[in-house]
């Protein structure tokens, strides 16, 4: 397991502390529980990028490094967006909100498991609006954990690029398995 990896795996180990984190301020009302949030929240986004820096810079991209990174976004956003829409009484976000980004989540993850075997060796670049679609979502969570005003616009945004993001994927997936490879920008063959 290379240095990125690693980092990818403490996203990961963040991801259910921020959840319960979030559940705790919930439930306590103690404002420190939702700084704990904030911070880890904080710092496994900037991880995210750290991580994808030490993978390219020093060329040790792989197949399962990329799903591992992948697979701790979709944790660490994920887990905090459905703590925050489960306390209505702290943060009025429409249910809608959540339920497009966990649509979006468990749909890039389906579509990237059905062609897993036909996948280069060190994965597929996520497409542009996906990439969008992931920092919208990161800029939203934070500034919930925040709590700045709570207007509607904020996560309409996020939620709007997020399913234009799901039908980016499933066009792309669908432009895949019609053998157009292309349309997925493999990214480049590493030395292991």
């Amino acid at each position: 397991m290379n240095l990125a990896n690693i980092i990818t795996a403490v996203r990961l180990v963040f991801s259910p502390l921020v959840f319960a984190a979030i559940l705790k301020f919930n439930f306590s009302g103690w404002d420190g529980w939702r700084i704990i949030a904030l911070v880890l929240f904080a710092a496994g986004c900037l991880s995210d990028i750290i991580d994808g820096y030490i993978a390219r810079r020093s060329k040790c991209i792989t197949k399962t490094g990329a799903v591992l990174d992948g697979i701790a976004d979709k944790f660490l956003n994920g887990l905090a967006i459905l703590a925050i829409a489960g306390s209505r009484n702290v943060w009025h976000v429409a249910l809608w909100y959540p339920v497009i980004i966990v649509i979006k989540e468990l749909a890039i993850g389906a579509l990237t498991a059905s062609v897993w075997g036909k996948m280069p060796s060190t994965g597929f670049k996520p497409l542009k609006l996906g990439r969008i679609s992931a920092v919208l979502q990161s800029a939203t969570i934070i500034w919930l954990l925040l709590l700045w005003p709570r207007d509607r616009i904020v996560y309409t945004v996020s939620g709007g690029v997020a399913a234009l993001a799901i039908l980016a994927y499933v066009y792309a997936w669908i432009t895949f398995k019609q053998k157009d490879k292309d349309k997925w920008e493999p990214l480049p063959e590493t030395k292991d």
